[in-house]
């Protein structure tokens, strides 16, 4: 059984994943027990490392295309990447992005906490 495994046409997903991994990290290291206001809120950090991850993959896409932009897939077929998968992925990271913007100031005017308590 030949297993046809072409990791670069995973990238943006593997971009998705460390910034996701980096906003844990970076959380967790600048976790302060008690008020996590004013300088002890890693908000900023964590919204700056996720929509950096966000942006980065969404711009990764357009580049994969235009490189080959025919269907191609990767594990006997099971990760197909076609146009019609990138155009969503774009549409994915955008709306995450999106909702990101939305949601740091929305949590501000509530003066709700992010991550952990």
């Amino acid at each position: 059984m030949n297993i046809d495994t072409q990791f670069h046409l995973m990238i943006p997903e593997f971009i998705v994943l460390a910034a996701a991994i980096a906003c844990l990290i970076a959380d967790g290291m600048t976790h302060v027990p008690g008020d996590r206001s004013g300088r002890n809120d890693p908000r900023t950090l964590t919204l700056s490392l996720s929509m950096l991850g966000c942006i980065a993959a969404a711009l990764w896409i357009p580049m994969m295309l235009w490189q080959g932009g025919s269907s191609t897939g990767s594990f006997a077929g099971t990760f197909v990447l076609d146009p019609f998968a990138m155009f969503f992925k774009v549409v994915v990271l955008v709306g995450a992005t999106l909702s990101l913007l939305i949601a740091d100031p929305w949590l501000r005017a509530r003066g709700l906490s992010s991550g952990a308590p």
